[in-house]
């Protein structure tokens, strides 16, 4: 599992590609804003259940 640290990395860098892409060519990016969009969900979504212990970190055991 991913600790919540790696999870905010990983949206900080999804939301830096997502503004070079806007700042662009938001037309001729389509996929890579798609990509990162719902990458970037995803790892919102992790940390969200991290925090409400639903899933375990490294190291961690949930019960």
């Amino acid at each position: 599992m991913t600790t919540i640290s790696n999870h905010k990395k990983r949206i900080a860098e999804h939301l830096e590609e997502l503004q070079e892409a806007v700042e662009k060519n938001i037309t001729s990016r389509a996929a890579t804003i798609g990509f990162h969009a719902s990458a970037c969900a995803f790892d919102l979504l992790e940390t969200y259940l991290h925090k409400k212990k639903l899933l375990e970190e490294e190291g961690e055991k949930v019960e």
